[in-house]
């Protein structure tokens, strides 16, 4: 007996021969209409093992440095094709809400961009053999430098489709990222969740990305956003990270990780996708007056999976505390909050100093504007929604957070 390998066997005797089995296999290997055509010339060219180079139509591939950046940052594409002669190169970098064009014809390009918005990059190789492109839609989130100015502070109720001007993610490439739901929410109409029902361990997460945004000087500066989760298994070991960035997205810093026994309810739902009470919503605090001084912010959740089920996001507020000529001694109250209809604002100290009672939407926007006439005073009726209750008079202002419920 010899010993060798047969790959045409799955048993214990796959490395056993017999003598005449040797014979058998030699005599395959050397026919000319069996497995000799191996080591043909014909075949080892085909192949690309006779040594020779073979004319072949390219294939494009790339790569970007950064999915998200400002307008004026850096970023380089960088051409990952295969080829076997010399290309030439288009790259076509395209605003998809205006339609400004940018076109390099080098490897590997660097440029800037002076529009904020979403890009789609195209590149497009040619040679003597052949052609290819391929491109990436909304590849490219440009926000402006300076950041976004929100009045009177930071807020997102998670209401609009992603990506948009507040917020974009970044996946780690299952193609589970985060999206918005209009089944689940804390207020207002919709909510943002992680599809983490589906997803296994992963080593790396998935980002959902707010700013830059512009702030004011303050005393401090917190972050607080309201979440909703449930284990499948005691044993899981997900977390919700937390990061900040001054540069716009070139670096993160991280300020927070929260695990799965902290994120959400202490119930586990182990076989179906989980959905939300009403009473399952938490709430999480970040102080980040570290950061206070920093012309803009960015804000990054990035949710780390490990084995858990779904996680829901809505309501997060970036909020500045008062300077000094700010405080007042008075004690505001707005009840009911949340209200359904009619809701009364009223205030315990006489000396509050307040002239005038403005609403404003989420966006800053003045719906009501009124003289303060305490004190108790009845507010108007608005559709379903969150407000702002802005409050001002001689050297102060104080805000308070309105939910109306029909």
């Amino acid at each position: 007996m010899l010993e060798n390998y047969m790959d045409y066997s799955s048993d214990n005797c796959m490395n056993t021969f017999t003598l005449n089995q040797k014979s058998r296999a030699k005599a395959v290997l050397a026919s000319s209409t069996l497995r000799g055509q191996l080591s043909s010339a014909s075949n080892l060219f085909s192949t690309g093992l006779s040594g020779s180079s073979i004319s072949c139509s390219p294939s494009a591939a790339f790569d970007v440095s950064r999915t998200l950046a400002c307008v004026g940052d850096l970023i380089d594409l960088f051409d990952q094709s295969a080829f076997q002669s010399a290309v030439s190169y288009l790259w076509e970098v395209k605003n998809t809400q205006t339609g400004a064009l940018q076109t390099f014809m080098s490897a590997n390009p660097q440029f800037t961009l002076s529009q904020d918005g979403l890009y789609q990059v195209k590149l497009s190789i040619l040679n003597g053999q052949g052609s290819d492109s391929e491109t990436k839609t909304n590849l490219l989130t440009i926000r402006p430098a300076g950041g976004t100015t929100h009045s009177p502070y930071f807020y997102a109720g998670m209401e609009d489709p992603l990506p948009n001007s507040i917020w974009t993610v970044e996946g780690n490439g299952d193609n589970k990222n985060w999206a918005r739901s209009t089944n689940v929410k804390q207020t207002g109409n919709a909510s943002y969740y992680h599809p983490n029902f589906n997803v296994s361990n992963a080593s790396d997460g998935d980002a959902l990305i707010a700013g830059p945004i512009a702030l004011s000087s303050a005393n401090s500066l917190t972050l607080k956003f309201a979440h909703a989760f449930a284990r499948k298994t005691v044993m899981d070991d997900d977390q919700l990270k937390v990061y900040v960035s001054t540069d716009c997205g070139a670096s993160w810093s991280l300020v927070r990780i929260t695990p799965a026994f902290q994120l959400g309810t202490s119930a586990l739902v182990p076989s179906s996708p989980y959905v939300p009470q009403a009473s399952d919503w938490k709430e999480t605090t970040v102080m980040l007056s570290a950061y206070k001084n920093n012309p803009h912010l960015m804000i990054k959740f990035e949710m780390v999976s490990g084995g858990g089920n779904n996680l829901y996001m809505d309501d997060v507020r970036l909020t500045y505390g008062v300077t000094q000529d700010e405080v007042s001694q008075a004690q505001w109250v707005l009840m009911p909050n949340p209200s359904h209809g009619m809701a009364v604002l009223a205030v315990n100290h006489p000396n509050h100093g307040m002239e005038q009672v403005r609403i404003l939407n989420l966006n800053g926007q003045l719906l009501h504007q009124m003289d303060w006439k305490g004190p108790r005073m009845a507010l108007p009726v608005l559709p379903a929604g969150s407000y702002v209750i802005q409050l001002t008079g001689s050297g102060t202002r104080e805000h308070l957070r309105w939910v109306q419920l029909h």
